[in-house]
């Protein structure tokens, strides 16, 4: 939530009045032009992700890793796992590390060094 509530203050206090929040960090409905291309895509992508769900737990330690707060837990923990992979941990961090600090690197350094410096702030 920390990832997420720093960029929002920063917009409440700077930008509010201006432009909305999704704008400001960079969300935006996608507009699709070719349907069955995209369609295409999102399953090739869903299928890969899928794929990979059994494939991840093999190749790491799954000691060190998020998935022991889940594991053991069966199917009725399968909505707060989505909800930790997808907004907890993905959607904070495209928000706080893409949304906040790239755009203000950017416009401060230019395309290639400030996206460089939020790429080294992420990792």
């Amino acid at each position: 939530m920390l990832f997420s509530i720093i960029p929002f203050v920063w917009w409440l206090i700077t930008a509010r009045k201006i432009v909305s929040f999704f704008s400001w960090v960079g969300l935006k409905k996608i507009e699709v032009t070719n349907k069955k291309k995209f369609i295409s895509w999102v399953t090739g992508c869903i299928v890969f992700l899928f794929i990979g769900s059994f494939i991840t737990p093999i190749l790491i330690d799954q000691d060190a890793s998020t998935m022991e707060q889940f594991a053991g837990q069966g199917s009725r923990l399968i909505l707060g796992a989505l909800v930790y992979g997808l907004i907890q941990t993905g959607l904070s961090e495209e928000i706080l590390f893409r949304g906040f600090l790239g755009k203000r690197f950017i416009n401060k350094f230019g395309f290639i060094t400030g996206n460089t410096i939020q790429a080294l702030t992420f990792v």
